[in-house]
């Protein structure tokens, strides 16, 4: 989250009650007197709610239409990873030399055909597992491009550093609302229409995103780059050191990336378990799924105002060891029908909730501490660490459920979730009050 650009407000009125004209914003935050956030926000959570029809469609129409394993979901979800390990760091050089919102808006307009596509080549009976590897690896790539560009791009229409807090949680918000509610609605939509058709609605979001992008107004400064920054190898270098050199993003890194390890790990394991093992309809996978929603929901609502009240790093800290503990109720789950639904709900609730409020504080932090002229090469890193370690997971996942068997995989992944919350004790964010200021490069 990056570059300088003009701004429609002065902070400054707000400590002036006879110049505010709306005392609802004072209660419920500055922003909404921020008319491009407003649009970005509603065109990313229309594309978040659209997202999750992909997240749960794709691996649905490769177990219930292409009959696909854990290995072949494992590759699937694999592959939608695989760019951020391989492009997120050119893409963050990119993004730190361009305009970020020309980016996002050629990453979802491809996006939109892409997942197109699925309906279509099933409606000409085409779809094949080999072209749905393909488009998860191109969708991926145009995730991995949105991502880095959304997360310098946001700075951008903000005020400033103090309505991070505030813009991150609305937009955790609307994540975790599409958590909530996406699941269900995903598995109605496969149970009533089959997987890849269920998947148009996902396109469709994603060109209401590309609209919403469109009529941003604010615009961005982009910083010149010094012909002797210009070399790539240099420039991706600078951004690693940045990343690697600071103690917290450090640690915000490892942390990050082995919840997404162990998360993709599950996530591949649990799709298939929960169909083949435990019989569930798509329908009560969405429930469950949904449940963990409301609970990310809570946590995304909370995190701000708890930090406020407890410091940034209590609350980073208790929403890791809550999210990285709770899947170990996953392979715990027995008994009659309605004991399992219980326990799994709880499960995904309280990674929810856990992950939730952490991960607001997470994307401040970073926003707090990174100068602007390496933001973009700072999110594309953490993107390619965190994102990048979570391929491996889906790959490992698969494999070892087809030797060790489903089950005994999720224990694996829980009780190895449970011990990669080490460097939180020693990266200094527990100890955190407020968000730090920005560092001098």
């Amino acid at each position: 989250m990056e570059n300088h650009q003009e701004v429609t407000e002065d902070p400054a009125k707000g400590n002036h009650a006879d110049a505010d004209p709306a005392p609802i914003h004072r209660r419920f935050g500055a922003l909404w007197t921020n008319t491009d956030f407003l649009k970005f926000w509603a065109g990313e959570t229309v594309s978040l709610f659209g997202a999750q029809v992909s997240i749960l469609g794709l691996p649905l129409a490769a177990i219930l239409v292409l009959h696909a394993g854990p290995e072949q979901v494992g590759v699937l979800r694999a592959l939608q990873l695989l760019p951020y390990l391989f492009l997120a760091l050119l893409f963050g050089i990119l993004a730190d030399r361009r305009g970020r919102r020309p980016l996002m808006i050629i990453a979802n307009g491809a996006r939109a055909v892409l997942i197109g596509l699925v309906p279509i080549l099933a409606a000409v009976h085409q779809l094949r597992i080999s072209l749905l590897y393909v488009i998860a690896l191109f969708v991926g790539a145009g995730a991995v491009l949105y991502d880095v560009c959304w997360q310098s791009y946001v700075p951008a229409i903000i005020s400033d550093r103090q309505q991070m807090l505030e813009a991150n949680s609305k937009l955790g918000t609307s994540s975790s609302a599409a958590d909530v509610t996406g699941p269900g609605l995903t598995g109605a939509l496969v149970q009533a229409l089959t997987a890849p058709y269920a998947l148009a609605a996902n396109a469709v979001t994603y060109g209401l995103s590309v609209i919403s992008l469109l009529t941003i107004r604010t615009r961005e400064t982009v910083l010149n780059v010094p012909s002797e920054q210009r070399n790539l190898f240099q420039s991706a270098r600078e951004g690693l050191s940045w990343v690697f050199g600071n103690r917290y993003l450090r640690a915000l890194a490892l942390l990050g990336g082995s919840y997404n390890f162990f998360f993709t790990f599950i996530e591949t394991d649990f799709l298939v378990y929960a169909t083949r093992s435990l019989s569930m309809r798509p329908s009560a996978i969405g429930l469950v799924l949904s449940i963990g929603g409301i609970g990310g929901l809570i946590g995304a609502m909370l995190g701000s105002i708890l930090s406020n009240r407890f410091g940034v790093g209590v609350v980073y800290s208790a929403g890791v060891l809550v999210g990285f503990a709770a899947p170990i109720l996953i392979p715990l789950a027995s008994g009659p029908r309605l004991a399992v639904l219980a326990t799994l709900s709880c499960s995904f609730f309280l990674t929810g909730i856990g992950i939730g409020s952490a991960n607001v504080i997470v994307l401040s932090l970073r926003q707090s501490i990174t100068p602007p002229q390496l933001m973009g090469r700072m999110n594309a890193t953490m993107r390619m660490l965190v994102y990048g370690l979570a391929a491996p997971g889906s790959i490992t996942g698969g494999l070892l459920a087809d030797s060790l068997g489903l089950r005994a995989a999720l224990w694996v992944a829980g009780i190895c979730s449970i011990l990669a919350v080490a460097p939180l004790f020693r990266s200094g964010i527990p100890r955190l009050k407020v968000l730090p200021g920005p560092a001098m490069v």
